[in-house]
């Protein structure tokens, strides 16, 4: 159930994380969570996205997916 392992994992950040904390997720699967956790959390600091795609080393071989 992936709603019962978000509120796990953040009843496990909330005594580890200040508001003054960053955080960053990733294009290809966490940005959706981060943008939660970061509103769950409070998080002062923008929250930051970061997209891999130029930089795997398989983009040769498989190309990127432009959505």
């Amino acid at each position: 159930d992936a709603e019962a392992l978000f509120e796990a994992l953040l009843s496990q950040l909330k005594p580890r994380v200040s508001h003054a904390a960053g955080m960053v997720g990733i294009v290809t699967g966490g940005a959706w969570l981060a943008e939660r956790l970061h509103a769950a959390l409070g998080l002062r600091a923008p929250l930051g996205v970061l997209d891999v795609s130029f930089y795997r080393d398989d983009v040769g071989e498989k190309g990127i997916k432009l959505s």
